[in-house]
């Protein structure tokens, strides 16, 4: 089961990345878009670390990041 989950989170990466290149091109600054896709990059962490066996991520999960940081943890991740 831990196999399937690291699969789907780097399957998962791709098109966060697309959709965080598309808000910085676009320069969405929707509060609700920015906060929902911090919720979900957010979240994406949380469950890795957990998969991982890692310690708790540093990362809120409903804090609203800016697209440069945003863009910073997906390339991290």
């Amino acid at each position: 089961m831990k196999e399937f989950f690291l699969k789907w989170y780097k399957y998962n990466a791709w098109p966060n990345r697309r959709v965080i290149t598309a808000i910085k091109r676009q320069s969405v600054s929707d509060e609700k878009i920015v906060t929902v896709m911090s919720h979900l990059v957010s979240a994406n962490f949380i469950w890795l670390n957990r998969i991982k066996d890692l310690p708790k991520s540093q990362y809120e999960l409903w804090h609203k990041y800016d697209v440069s940081t945003l863009i910073r943890m997906i390339e991290g991740s």
